[in-house]
């Protein structure tokens, strides 16, 4: 794996993942276009499988550790856009959720799907040093705080569905950094406390 990562070869690019991805997307921009072929739905669907593609291959060929060196920058841009959607005349209020940014030229883009990608990463920033012993308490409570910033946030914008997708970035992240048992099942239990709670404030 280093080594691919080291040459960048077109040949070690997993092709076959990329092109299923690709006929999903165009697969429902065209049902888009069957169900609604007055709107223009169906287009803004295919530019952003085009910015898509871009990002792709960019970080694709990019070595993932200098993404990760800039993760904090990349975290801290996603909590401010989560803070900006919830100021009235930047957010847009849809549905009853507050989650929505007016992109001219594009139409709405949602912070919080863009923010999972932010706090994934300063997830793995953290807690991607090598170890030798099992993940300590304050490191796991670091953790909880990195991931409950933006869920605070999301939270004010009454998008449960957002959160719930939320924690197990962080569970995942928690396991692969070899947390002992005893924080697994306080994680389990924090969880099953936490989104009953958060349909509760919806």
């Amino acid at each position: 794996m280093v080594i691919a990562i080291e040459r960048r070869n077109l040949r070690d690019f997993d092709w076959l993942l990329a092109f299923v991805a690709i006929g999903i997307v165009a697969f429902g921009a065209i049902q888009i276009r069957n169900a609604q072929p007055t709107q223009n739905f169906w287009i803004k669907q295919l530019i952003g499988l085009g910015i898509a593609l871009i990002a792709m291959l960019v970080v694709a060929f990019t070595d993932y550790r200098k993404l990760l060196n800039i993760a904090p920058a990349f975290y801290i841009f996603g909590l401010l856009l989560l803070v900006a959607v919830l100021i009235p005349g930047i957010g847009l209020k849809i549905n009853g959720h507050r989650s929505w940014i007016r992109v001219p030229g594009l139409g709405q883009f949602q912070p919080s799907e863009f923010v999972k990608v932010t706090t994934a990463m300063m997830l793995a920033r953290y807690f991607g040093k090598h170890r030798q012993t099992a993940l300590t308490l304050t490191e796991a409570i670091v953790g909880g705080i990195i991931l409950g910033l933006p869920i605070a946030l999301v939270l004010l914008e009454h998008d449960v569905g957002s959160v719930i997708t939320y924690l197990p970035i962080l569970l995942i992240v928690l396991f692969l950094s070899a947390m002992r048992m005893r924080l697994v099942v306080a994680a389990l239990l924090l969880s099953v406390v936490v989104i009953p709670a958060a349909y509760w404030v919806e």
